[in-house]
């Protein structure tokens, strides 16, 4: 569960994942749904920062 929508709670998850202790793969190599959940969180919350953060952790494969 994403905590995007309180108030300072971006900039610490963009702290979070800055550090990579979010996992984005699962042990098959499919991207976890937590991580997809944040993604569309933060697309929602237009915060611009921090999906790109997300993206850039990103395979290049992954992103189509």
């Amino acid at each position: 569960m994403t905590n995007i929508e309180r108030p300072g709670a971006a900039s610490k998850k963009l702290e979070r994942i800055a550090s990579d202790t979010i996992p984005i793969y699962d042990e098959n190599g499919a991207i976890e749904p937590d991580f997809l959940a944040d993604v569309t969180a933060a697309i929602e919350a237009g915060d611009k920062a921090l999906v790109g953060t997300l993206a850039g952790r990103l395979h290049e494969a992954d992103l189509g």
